[in-house]
């Protein structure tokens, strides 16, 4: 006799049956779309290659205030750090003993002064009187050349008044040029000593519009700026920017206008100089400074941004998409840099699309939907 498992087995498997035959069969699973990228054509725009030297800041003009005469300070008139214009009054030497001086050799002047008129009218006394034969030809020569000796000593007389007045004016020392001044060196009621003697120092100026910039180029570079002068390229100028540490960009134009006139041995380096304006007086004799001067004549480039560009093993490369929306790299040859720009000197066509934004989702030889950038690569290029 069948057991009872037996009998309810076929059961079973023929209800398993009818539910498998009932199910759906399954779906194939479906592709993901392509990757979206932002594309964009390179930017052709004219440019001009430059050179980033390090530099710094230097005064045009710097006066070390000595005073010429001596005597006790009497006065200060001017704020430590102030700026001044060329004139202005900024010390106060007691004028006292060089009003005295002024005044003796004014005297002295005008008694010389009677003098010599009075041997004037004598001479002419005399003249008439040789002529009636009253006094000797040698009387009458005699009175001419006691004129002439008070015309000599009238105007040894009138320089030394000269003098006089010169160092009684040079009590008051006023500013050679305009610029800012220094911290005051001496205080009033100190003596102040003057030539033969060491002369008191008593503060520094400095111009601050113009200021100077000094760099040092390569002999190579110095070479080919002549070339280009030379040639008419540049009308005889070589512009340059400067810009402070921490500053974006090279906000400050300026001119190239000196150079020196040997090559230092030791560096294989010639000195130039840049002059600059200032008007807003954020450049001050000392400070570090970045310069940029030109390298080449203006040409067009291609530039693309620099977030645009990647590295495989040292070698540099742009994406593109090429036919069937794949993505293709491309090795390129890269040359400077401008404002967030580089010029692709090799390898990248004004016609292709390059990959601008999404390259960390794509992957050599993968299909891809390009869209084409909103706004254009040139709405925000950067000025050559």
């Amino acid at each position: 006799m069948p057991s009872a498992v037996t009998s309810w087995v076929p059961a079973l498997l023929g209800l398993l049956g009818l539910i498998l035959g009932c199910s759906k069969p399954p779906e194939v699973a479906q592709a993901p779309p392509p990757t979206t990228v932002t594309v964009s054509a390179p930017l052709q725009k004219e440019v001009v290659d430059r050179h980033e030297l390090t530099a710094r800041l230097e005064a045009a003009q710097s006066v070390e205030i000595q005073a010429r005469v001596g005597g006790a300070l009497l006065s200060v008139h001017f704020e430590d750090g102030a700026e001044v214009q060329a004139g202005d009054l900024l010390f106060k030497i007691d004028p006292a003993t060089y009003e005295a001086e002024w005044a003796r050799a004014e005297a002295d002047r005008q008694r010389i002064e009677a003098q010599r008129n009075l041997a004037s009218r004598e001479f002419n006394r005399a003249q008439q009187l040789l002529e009636s034969r009253t006094i000797s030809p040698e009387e009458h020569e005699q009175r001419g050349l006691r004129v002439h000796e008070l015309d000599a000593a009238l105007l040894a007389a009138e320089a030394a008044v000269r003098l006089a007045r010169i160092r009684l004016d040079h009590t008051e020392v006023r500013a050679p040029i305009s610029g800012v001044m220094g911290r005051r060196l001496v205080t009033p009621g100190n003596l102040i000593t003057e030539p033969p003697f060491q002369p008191t120092l008593l503060a520094t100026l400095v111009s601050i519009d113009p200021i100077y910039c000094y760099t040092s180029v390569s002999e190579q570079g110095y070479l080919r700026y002549q070339a280009m002068i030379r040639a008419g390229q540049m009308n005889g100028s070589i512009p340059c920017d400067v810009a402070l540490a921490g500053e974006t960009g090279f906000p400050h134009p300026g001119v190239i206008d000196f150079v020196d006139n040997r090559v230092d041995p030791t560096t294989g380096t010639i000195r130039m100089r840049a002059t600059l304006r200032n008007e807003k007086r954020l450049l001050v004799p000392g400070l570090f400074a970045r310069i940029r001067i030109p390298s080449s004549l203006p040409y067009t480039a291609l530039l693309v941004p620099e977030t645009a560009i990647g590295t495989d093993q040292g070698l540099k490369l742009v994406f593109v998409v090429g036919e069937g929306q794949i993505v293709e790299p491309r090795p390129v040859e890269l040359g400077p840099t401008f404002d967030g720009y580089r010029v692709v000197q090799k390898g990248l066509a004004p016609t292709d699309s390059v990959i601008i934004n999404g390259l960390a989702r794509i992957r050599p030889g993968m299909p891809v939907q390009p869209i084409r950038a909103t706004n254009s690569v040139d709405a925000v290029a950067p000025t050559p």
